[in-house]
């Protein structure tokens, strides 16, 4: 699951681990698991603290500067304690991911094609040092907060549209916009280089770009955007939790505001690099 050159920082801590760092916590609980010496419940309680978690991407093996790769994004999903322990000691980095809500398309893509490295962030809920640093429940509630907070623009279209959003599949608003929304995940670098659309598929839809659209704005418009800009993917169905492709529910998934890793306290927050395995065809 972890990387080899892993980064971990100290972190505070009241479990009976208190005198380990945090990297010592993880590594103990995982091995004794294996080793069939604590059950996953035990281990569970010594790595259950309120700790968030967020799976960072970055180029050319770097470790993030940010929450997200796009610095111009707003937003950020992390997930909740009750999936730190299944994380750390189950399941392997690419399981991990699916579990987490990324489709293989979406992990193809962004790791085989675009060469992304993995890394997963951990950090306890007062870590970071910025008064604005919001996080709201992935529920379609927790949405219309965010876009109210950060996205003020949008907000008036999402209330006009949310039951259509809520009701129709994700499909449904693909095939009225006559592409896949991934394809215009594609054109973030071009969107991140100059904001201008070069052609070769449909733009990213920016916060901009979305303002800069004729009104009325229809609905799978409003969804595009919350794919692109706010990460609502295939699987997001806005009950506050991940979902698998087959439709298995994960963990509690947050939203939260994109800030810099270096915001959060050291001493409780830790940044581990992640072998994902992708399998070598695109599904």
């Amino acid at each position: 699951l972890f990387g080899s050159t892993s980064f971990w920082c100290r972190m505070a801590t009241t479990s009976p681990y208190a005198d380990q760092d945090f990297k010592s916590v993880v590594e103990s609980a995982r091995q004794l698991y294996l080793e069939g010496k604590q059950t996953f419940y035990e281990a569970n309680v010594h790595l259950s603290e309120p700790v968030y978690g967020r799976i960072c991407s970055s180029r050319k093996g770097e470790p993030p500067a940010k929450l997200t790769a796009n610095p111009n994004r707003k937003t950020a999903f992390i997930f909740g304690s009750d999936a730190i322990a299944s994380i750390v000691l189950r399941n392997n980095a690419y399981d991990t991911l699916l579990r987490l809500g990324f489709t293989r398309d979406y992990l193809y893509y962004d790791i085989i094609v675009q060469k992304c490295s993995s890394w997963l962030f951990l950090f306890k809920s007062p870590a970071c040092r910025r008064d604005d640093f919001l996080v709201a429940p992935a529920t379609w509630d927790g949405v219309e907060a965010v876009l109210r907070a950060l996205y003020p623009d949008a907000l008036p279209d999402f209330v006009l549209h949310r039951a259509q959003l809520v009701e129709t599949s994700y499909e449904s608003f693909e095939q009225e916009a006559g592409f896949k929304f991934l394809e215009s995940r594609k054109m973030l670098d071009a969107a991140i280089a100059g904001g201008v659309h070069v052609g070769g598929g449909p733009p990213y839809c920016s916060y901009e770009h979305f303002r800069s659209l004729p009104r009325p704005r229809k609905a799978w418009q409003v969804r595009l955007f919350l794919y692109c800009e706010l990460r609502l993917l295939e699987l997001f169905s806005g009950d506050g939790h991940t979902y698998m492709d087959d439709g298995t529910p994960g963990c509690k998934e947050y939203l939260c505001t994109n800030v810099d890793i270096a915001d959060f306290d050291p001493m409780q927050s830790a940044l581990i690099p992640l072998d994902v395995h992708v399998p070598d065809q695109n599904p």
